[in-house]
């Protein structure tokens, strides 16, 4: 009896340890995950800038290529002697409107940019969140599988503290 109770002891001590280590394991696999995550947002905010820098310089330009086009046209308006016809005026519009519409297309990707950043912010928030649920389910699991094997063994491991308790024969 006595080296079914050592055994008994032995195994619940293993079970013990083991669910330690797993729950362990699965609070630094969660907190891996959380850092990972957090990485993702920064590198998201970082992109997110980068494509805001991008439409800004992109504007820039637009504003110059349209000034540009529009002395061009003054000049050579200018030099044949019709800078105040109205096909000068004409010209003058369509380099606007086109200034115009390019502004207004990276203004409107430039929406769409953000807003897809702002998903992928949501989006990584809510990894993080199931890789915390994740540890924290791999935790309940092993306090289960513990309190699982101290109730199977339960009548054995009172056997434990009658053998550690019992007088000793002389």
């Amino acid at each position: 009896m006595c080296i079914s109770a050592v055994v008994a002891a032995i195994g619940v001590a293993a079970t013990v340890a083991s669910t330690g280590v797993a729950m362990y394991s699965a609070n630094q696999q969660a907190e891996s995950q959380k850092d990972a995550q957090a990485e993702m947002k920064k590198q998201e905010a970082l992109r997110q800038q980068q494509m805001n820098l991008e439409a800004m310089r992109r504007k820039r330009e637009i504003i110059r290529q349209s000034q540009l086009a529009q002395a061009t046209s003054l000049s050579t308006a200018t030099n044949q002697g019709g800078a105040e016809s109205s096909g000068f005026a004409g010209a003058l519009s369509s380099v606007s409107g086109a200034a115009g519409r390019s502004g207004l297309a990276t203004d409107q990707n430039q929406e769409l940019g953000n807003a897809m950043f702002e998903s992928n912010k949501r989006l990584a928030d809510i990894y993080g969140t199931g890789a915390g649920w994740g540890g924290v389910a791999s935790m309940a699991s092993g306090l289960g599988s513990l309190g699982g094997a101290l109730t199977k063994n339960a009548s054995t491991i009172a056997q434990i503290g009658t053998y550690f308790t019992a007088p000793k024969p002389a």
